[in-house]
């Protein structure tokens, strides 16, 4: 199964952290930060953020 999240503050990365963890079968794809939701490339998408730390 394939996931995104939203918002990757303080608890955001807990979740992804536990996610990785304890359900193995989930992938993470693409993790958004709320902030950057209202930003935009050069051809009108939002920002995301693809890597995970």
């Amino acid at each position: 199964m394939k996931a995104g999240v939203i918002g990757a503050g303080r608890i955001g990365k807990v979740h992804i952290k536990n996610i990785s963890m304890y359900i193995p079968e989930v992938e993470i794809k693409t993790v958004l930060m709320a902030a950057a939701a209202t930003k935009s490339d050069e051809e009108g998408r939002p920002v995301k953020i693809t890597e995970v730390e």
